[in-house]
This record gives C-alpha cells, sequence and structure tokens, in this order.
C-alpha cells in the first residue's frame, strides 16, 4: 500500500478528533515518508517531469542570459533573466545596515579569522575547558567562502528573491552545527507546535475555536534583519539562567565562543 492510500484510510478514522495514538501513527508515518525521499540520492527538483521536458530544461541551461533554477517552496521549475537576477542580488546586499563590504583580500582575512577562532579553541583546550575531541572538532582549517544565491518566491507578487546563504565549508560552519544541540533547547516550550497534527489537535480542543480569528505574522528577510549581537546577548542570559557552566564553559566564554560563529 502506498503512503498517500494509507493515510487516506487513517483519515476515515478521524473525521472530527484526532485520538492521540493515532496522531502520532500518522506523524509518524509522514515523517518516515519525507525522510525516505530526500534521503535518496535520486530526488531532485525536476522529479516527475517527463523525458521532452528534461531536454528543454538542458538547452535551457546552455541559454547564459537566463538561470534555470528552482523555487523557494514547492516542486517546479523558475526561469529568470540573468541580468535582473543580478541586479536583484546586488540590491539586496545593498542594505548597508544588513551587510558589510569587504575591502580586505578574502584569502587573507579568511585565515586571520581562522587564527582567531583556533587561538581561542587552544586557550579553552589548554585550560582544560575544552577537551581535547570538541577541539578536534571545531578547529578550522582551509576554510572558504559562503555562497549566496536567491530562490524565487512565485508564491508572492512581484516574485521576489529570497537570499539564501549556504555556509557549508565556511570557518564557522563547524562550529555552528555544535551550538545547534544547545540552542534547541530554547525552543522546545507549551507554544511549540511539532507538525499539522499537532496543530490541527491543538486548535480543535479549543473551547468555542468558532469565536476566534487565526492570524499569521511574517518578518521580511528575517534572517538578515535579527541584531546578532543583542539575540546572542539574549540566548546567552536564557541559557544560563540555571547554570553556570554549559559543556564546560562559562557565560562569558559561552557568548564569545557563539559570536565566532
Amino acid at each position: 500500500m502506498s503512503v498517500e492510500k494509507l493515510l487516506r484510510a487513517l483519515n476515515k478514522h478521524c473525521v472530527n478528533k484526532l485520538p492521540e495514538s493515532l496522531h502520532h501513527v500518522k506523524s509518524t508515518i509522514k515523517n518516515v515518508a519525507f525522510s525516505s525521499y530526500y534521503s535518496n540520492s535520486q530526488h531532485n527538483f525536476t522529479t516527475g517531469l517527463i523525458k521532452d521536458d528534461l531536454l528543454l530544461l538542458n538547452d535551457l541551461s546552455k541559454n547564459k542570459d537566463i538561470i534555470v533554477t528552482k523555487p523557494n517552496k514547492g516542486q517546479s521549475v523558475v526561469i529568470l533573466n540573468k541580468n535582473e537576477y543580478i541586479d536583484e542580488m546586488e540590491s539586496i546586499l545593498g542594505y548597508e545596515t544588513k551587510f558589510i563590504k569587504i575591502v580586505d583580500y578574502c584569502t587573507s582575512l579568511i585565515i586571520k579569522r581562522e587564527d582567531q577562532l583556533n587561538n581561542m579553541l587552544r586557550k579553552l583546550k589548554e585550560s582544560q575547558l575544552t577537551v581535547k575531541v570538541t577541539y578536534s572538532r571545531l578547529f578550522t582549517s582551509g576554510s572558504k567562502l559562503g555562497i549566496l544565491y536567491g530562490l524565487t518566491k512565485v508564491h508572492k507578487t512581484g516574485f521576489p528573491l529570497r537570499p539564501i546563504l549556504s555556509a557549508i565549508g565556511t570557518l564557522n560552519y563547524d562550529i555552528s552545527k555544535y551550538f545547534v544541540p544547545i540552542l534547541k533547547t530554547l525552543i522546545i516550550n507549551k507554544f511549540t507546535i511539532h507538525d499539522t497534527f499537532s496543530f490541527m489537535k491543538t486548535i480543535l480542543d479549543i473551547p468555542d475555536a468558532c469565536s476566534y480569528i487565526m492570524a499569521s505574522s511574517a518578518v521580511t528577510n528575517l534572517f538578515t534583519n535579527v541584531p546578532l549581537v543583542e539575540t546572542i546577548a539574549i540566548i546567552t542570559d536564557s541559557l544560563f539562567n540555571h547554570s553556570t557552566h554549559i559543556n564546560g564553559l562559562n557565560k562569558l566564554q559561552f557568548r564569545k565562543l557563539q559570536l565566532k560563529t
């Protein structure tokens, strides 16, 4: 039985409210299906296209005046005028409050930043605040620049680009991954919704739900509008609210290490 047929069969048993066990089963099936799909090395954004479409896209990719890519959301193909794409990306980078133009030679700057980070890690290791395994994991060498590109928001008027930064291989990539499990503890609370099934169950359990109006809000270019220094200070204060040390680091050391990311 396909995943779609299985979920449809389960839906027949939850017309009004989802029993907790059934809700868990559906959520698990959905997660397994997505994990299986994305772990398949053959999947890409052209899935479902017929041979003639693929041949056409291959021909279009040879045109130096256009860019063939995928949208910010969904499975489809977006064709952009290359000059217009570059102009909009340069416009995004033109916000001086969000981006700073580097005047130094990039290779020299990367080496300088690597030395600063590695020196800090070395001091933590020498003071026995960082174990050897962690030091080896975070030590950085041969770093490269991040890659910025834009994906079209086809569901919005004017089809604006969403800037995406690929930080894989950059000097602070490993240290950013190191912070992920630590910071995750701050986002799990009573206001967290794990998936659409949890959300549906929550709103169905609200007494007199029909008398309420559901609203949503969004922040334009969220990640480039977040004040980094202030955000890091808030995060650090929250983490150390009931602790004096995390992974052997005190509050000041933890904050300094975060600023390196």
